[in-house]
């Protein structure tokens, strides 16, 4: 597969820290409070 330049920059934006936040902030909620 080949990707272009552009969308493996934005993928590799989006994979940074965002997810990551993204994924500690639900664990937090959900360990803090069920919703």
């Amino acid at each position: 597969r080949e990707y272009p330049p552009n969308i493996f920059l934005l993928e590799n934006k989006w994979q940074l820290p965002e997810v990551d936040l993204d994924e500690r902030e639900k664990q937090r909620v959900g360990k803090s409070s069920n919703k």
